[in-house]
């Protein structure tokens, strides 16, 4: 018997609705597969929109390492859009066709909008967006710490992040125009990526640049500054280990008359280093790192109010371009009115030179390398330099000008040689000064200044120095009291030609008598010029002729005398004029020593006759003798006695005898010699 059949599946109601029910042996299977296939689906539909999206969240990238993304986002994006196209019409197609009740067909169709709008949109606008230009910012490089936003502070901008970026886009900044404070005004205009600017109260603002691009467009960055307490100032503002730094409380007050003093903590270690009437002080900083500074401020009502800031003191940075800073004079410390100059010197090609010379008044030129400036006001002054060179590159450098009230110092003298009368020293080079200042005002430092001299040692009061060639000198004394007054007082040095000096030299220039000198004046010093006439000589005695000249430099004489002599040189000029010098030349005596040789000096024996002679005698004859010959037993009589040089004398007893040799000469120079002679029996 066969079974019978199912009855056909009649039609669906709607495209969406299930079919009439398979055979039932099929129903699992086919449920199965539409389970997988609405896996797989929404896999696949939530893996693109997941895709978009983190395209989204990374792109556009800020550095510009992710630019390999874009073209991969935007053909995925087309590639899903095309695909979830297809999908919703075949879909569509299902639903037109399906057999089904015309609300089940309205919520299909519903589903598939609902299913189909959001795919669509993250497919259109990703490739949009991920193209986008990436946000460009303006970073702070200095101060790097958050605590250190404290007025009056030195703010460093930077866009160089963003030129990154543009130039991985091929666009070119050619110049940046900033506008630090967001009021449309320019402040500065850069050629390089990054501005220094100087915010002195507290406040929030907003700065503002427009990066100009070579095909003539722009951007326009902006940040905002929040500066959140102000305190005393610092200049220059980031400071310089082993270099001065003024530090000032002038714009805390509106008035500087209700200033009592005040005291200044400059290590942070609790104790008072600098108790001040003035509104600013200068102070050296000598060891690299983070410093804190308070300054307590006492007025006149008794009131008082304590700053506290941290300094980062650095090492002083590279600059772009060799480049120095001078000044004259080299101590910027005087009294009002106070001027100096100021120059430049670099080698490097210049388009711009700006001066700041911190009393609201600058200078900006082309080349502008020297310029001279007067401080009318007491006050500290951070005269600041910035050289832009022709590539662009800026170099900033930084002095402290120190201005003070007048030091009077009434009873100002000084020590030492040369003589100083009035402002002026005149002498003939070379000039040797060797000066002591001195007053009797309490508590005075004094320095010296001597730009152009030589072998210059100053310490304190007291300058030595030379001048070794002709012309005229600018000498400068600074003195300074303990409440901070100042003086400069300038010197003229009026270094002359040197006139003839005469000079000469005596061979030998000591000796015994007679003795014969040469005499040789080669040294003289004659000035380009001039003549010498003739030499004349004074040889100190009575044989010389003291008004015998000579043509030579060369003379000789002969002292036949022991003594003293003074021998004075005569230079005779052509012009008349005269020049003398004089030595001294000392004759000694000659030397005189007595010798006896004896015919023999041992065996002899009473009766015996010895020859002594005196003819070795050393000195300068003639010589004048006296012999005399005793015996030692009996040393008060006298056995023999002679004149002549040479003596013979006979022994008659035997014993111990003492001959003695008395000799003198002509300049009454004596010796005596002795000899001991033993006759047998």
């Amino acid at each position: 018997m066969t079974a019978a059949s199912p009855p056909p599946a009649g039609p669906a109601v709607d495209s969406l609705s299930p079919a009439p029910p398979p055979p039932r042996q099929n129903v699992p299977e086919v449920k199965r597969a539409k389970t997988l296939v609405s896996i797989v689906s929404g896999i696949v539909y939530v893996s693109y929109c997941l895709w978009l999206l983190m395209l989204l969240l990374i792109l556009p990238s800020p550095t510009g390492e992710l630019r390999q993304l874009v073209l991969i986002g935007i053909l995925s994006s087309f590639a899903g859009a095309v695909g979830f196209l297809a999908a919703a019409a075949f879909a569509l197609k299902r639903i037109s066709k399906a057999d089904v009740s015309v609300a089940v067909r309205r919520r299909s169709m519903m589903k598939l909008i609902a299913l189909l709008v959001p795919v669509m949109g993250l497919s259109i606008a990703t490739p949009l967006l991920i193209r986008r230009e990436p946000p460009l910012r303006i970073e702070i490089t200095y101060p790097a710490r958050a605590e250190d936003f404290v007025a009056p502070v030195s703010v460093t901008l930077s866009v160089e992040g963003a030129v990154e970026v543009l130039r991985k886009r091929n666009l070119r900044p050619v110049k940046y125009q900033w506008d630090f404070e967001g009021d449309g005004k320019l402040n500065e205009e850069t050629i390089l990526p990054v501005a220094t600017t100087f915010f002195e109260r507290q406040g929030s603002y907003a700065a503002v640049v427009r990066v100009m691009l070579e095909d003539g467009s722009f951007r326009r960055l902006a940040r905002r500054i929040v500066i959140p307490r102000a305190v005393f100032s610092v200049s220059p503002p980031r400071p310089i280990v082993e270099k001065p730094v003024r530090l000032s409380v002038s714009h805390l007050l509106a008035d500087p008359k209700v200033l009592k003093e005040v005291h200044w903590d400059l290590d942070g270690d609790g104790s008072i280093d600098e108790i001040t009437k003035n509104l600013d002080i200068v102070h050296t900083f000598y060891v690299v790192g983070r410093t804190e500074v308070a300054a307590t401020i006492f007025l006149q009502n008794q009131s008082q109010a304590t700053y506290v800031r941290t300094l980062e003191v650095e090492e002083p940075a590279a600059l772009p371009f060799p480049v120095t800073l001078s000044s004259d004079p080299r101590n910027l410390l005087g009294p009002v009115p106070f001027g100096a100059i100021f120059r430049i010197d670099t080698e490097e090609d210049i388009r711009e030179v700006s001066w700041s010379f911190g009393d609201d008044r600058e200078e900006r030129g082309a080349d502008l390398r020297r310029v001279g400036h007067k401080f009318s006001l007491p006050g500290i002054y951070p005269v600041t330099v910035k050289v832009r060179s022709a590539s662009g590159v800026l170099a900033e450098l930084t002095t402290l000008v120190r201005v003070t009230e007048v030091l009077q110092l009434p009873d100002l003298t000084f020590e030492g040689t040369p003589d100083v009368r009035g402002d002026t020293i005149t002498e003939e080079v070379p000039v040797f000064i060797n000066l002591t200042a001195q007053t009797s005002v309490p508590l005075v430092d004094f320095f010296w200044e001597a730009p152009r001299a030589v072998n210059v040692n100053a310490t304190g009061a007291t300058l030595q120095a030379v001048y070794r060639q002709e012309g005229t000198y600018t000498l400068t004394l600074v003195a300074q009291d303990a409440e901070g007054k100042a003086m400069r007082k300038q010197f003229t040095v009026q270094a002359l030609p040197p006139s003839p000096a005469p000079d000469f030299q005596m061979k030998p220039s000591v000796g015994t008598a007679p003795l014969t000198v040469r005499f040789d004046a080669s040294a003289t010093f004659i000035p380009p010029g001039q003549e010498i006439a003739g030499y004349q000589w004074s040889f100190g005695d009575e044989l010389s002729d003291e008004t015998e000249v000579f043509d030579d430099t060369k003379a000789e004489h002969t002292y036949l005398e022991p003594d003293e002599y003074t021998v004075r040189l005569t230079v005779l000029m052509e012009d008349g004029k005269e020049f003398s010098t004089e030595k001294t030349l000392v004759v000694r005596k000659p030397e005189l020593k007595a010798f006896i040789s004896a015919s023999r000096t041992t065996g002899v024996h009473a009766g015996d006759s010895v020859t002594f002679d005196g003819e070795q005698t050393k000195g300068s004859p003639p010589f004048t003798f006296e012999w005399d010959v005793r015996r030692d037993s009996e040393p008060t009589l006298i056995l023999g006695q002679s004149a002549d040089p040479s003596y013979a004398h006979v022994f008659e007893k035997a014993g111990k005898h003492t001959i003695r040799l008395t000799v003198r000469d002509e300049f009454s120079n004596k010796h005596t010699a002795s000899f001991s002679l033993t006759v047998a029996p």
